[in-house]
């Protein structure tokens, strides 16, 4: 279970996103045509991890039958939702950012992100790359990484 945050930000990083990959990874991006920017980090957006075969978590039983592991609720509409990392997330990021650079927290975004398990050592995602049609050519990529491009020139020869 994972939480996205959504802040405002002041003027000078309204149109700019920063991704800090040194140390404790995080990242304040543009979020789409919201007007706010998304807040993640590598450690504080993950809240919880189900290694069952159907997805647990203990907030379950505190939703009133709202979230099932046969049924998953929408995390952002459940009464048991989880607290937000805000206060660890904000601080890290201001850690690495000027004072100039502005930013409150609006609300928290929840949702169930399925990794694999080796994903949790190595940070891998799997790529799927299927050929539809030969003439025309028409292949298709689903990827969770941005270094797959690299990779396809091999499988597109």
């Amino acid at each position: 279970m994972c939480e996205i945050i959504l802040c405002s930000v002041s003027e000078n990083l309204k149109n700019v996103g920063i991704t800090v990959m040194d140390g404790p990874f995080f990242s304040i991006m543009p979020f789409g045509k919201t007007g706010y920017h998304s807040l993640t980090s590598v450690t504080f957006t993950p809240h919880t991890t189900s290694y069952d075969s159907l997805p647990t978590f203990e907030c379950q039983e505190r939703s009133n039958g709202f979230c099932t592991k046969e049924s998953l609720g929408n995390c952002n509409d459940c009464p048991a939702k989880p607290k937000t990392a805000w206060s660890y997330m904000s601080n890290l990021a201001k850690k690495y950012l000027k004072d100039e650079y502005e930013f409150k927290y609006e609300k928290s975004l929840f949702s169930m992100k399925p990794i694999l398990k080796a994903s949790e050592i190595d940070d891998s995602r799997p790529t799927v790359i299927k050929q539809f049609s030969s003439n025309p050519t028409f292949i298709s990529v689903l990827s969770g990484k941005i270094n797959t491009v690299f990779d396809l020139d091999e499988v597109l020869k």
